[in-house]
């Protein structure tokens, strides 16, 4: 019984570590998309700190907080003068930078 509570944490641990690598993959990709591959991207109109971006068109994201499905949403359909961009990005790619901007806008 000790030794399989040994185990279990150390299983519990190593599936964190690769939670949290990948999570920051994820982030780092999020990140490219905002950055790079949309287009237009991102970053010309948005301000975010994460991404390095300054931005004056559009909100500055570092002062709203959005779930992903909010930010999806918003990227798909697009608002305002900001394009939607389902035809343009792949549904991974608005999946991912959904996720990415949800996770570090608004901190």
């Amino acid at each position: 019984m000790f030794v399989s509570v040994y185990r279990f944490v150390g299983v519990a641990l190593l599936m964190a570590g690769s939670t949290t690598a990948l999570y920051a993959n994820d982030l780092d990709a999020g990140r490219k998309i905002f950055n790079e591959t949309a287009m237009p991207n991102c970053a010309a109109c948005h301000t975010m700190k994460d991404a390095g971006a300054m931005g004056q068109i559009g909100p500055n994201l570092d002062t709203l907080k959005r779930t992903a499905a909010e930010v999806k949403l918003t990227v798909v359909n697009g608002v305002g003068v900001m394009p939607g961009y389902s035809e343009t990005l792949s549904e991974a790619e608005i999946e991912t930078v959904s996720k990415y901007v949800a996770a570090v806008a608004g901190k």
